[in-house]
């Protein structure tokens, strides 16, 4: 099992969009939390993600499993941000920050393909007028053989 972790503030009036791959394991998800807090506020489980345009989530039932389009793109909002599309939406204060842990879990990765064979996924702030900050994934992540099972890895 491999855990990648995420902190990351969500200003007012914005949002976070994650885009990944679906890796070749049994599962996988995110959990995500209000920084300092226990408790989850939501999760994006692998078989309700929504694939993008042309590509296939194969832990849905009857998709392909091994086919090779298996991009996804899901949306963290604040319940004040008034985006009806997320995937998930945060309870938040109209003009406070909201500070987030997001744990992303591969389970079971098949064999032959550590990490689920597959790049970490790209987080991105997004504010109200649509411009786009990278703020974890991409080539500074660690390699998936580069990280201890045993340690969460926190973002770059």
């Amino acid at each position: 099992m491999r855990y990648w972790r995420l902190a990351v503030t969500v200003p007012p009036e914005s949002r976070l969009e994650i885009e990944g791959t679906f890796p070749y394991a049994r599962q996988m998800g995110f959990n995500i939390h209000r920084a300092g807090d226990t408790g989850v506020l939501g999760s994006l489980v692998d078989e309700n993600l929504r694939p993008n345009d042309g590509a296939a989530n194969p832990f849905r039932p009857g998709a392909p499993r091994l086919d090779r389009n298996r991009s996804y793109r899901a949306v963290i909002a604040r319940s004040d941000g008034g985006l009806a599309e997320a995937d998930t939406i945060i309870a938040a204060e109209a003009n406070n920050p909201l500070p987030l842990r997001i744990l992303f879990r591969i389970y079971l990765p098949d064999r032959g393909r550590p990490g689920g064979g597959v790049p970490l996924p790209r987080a991105f702030l997004v504010n109200s007028a649509g411009a786009r900050t990278l703020v974890a994934g991409g080539e500074s992540c660690p390699r998936h053989g580069d990280v201890d099972p045993t340690q969460p890895v926190g973002a770059t």
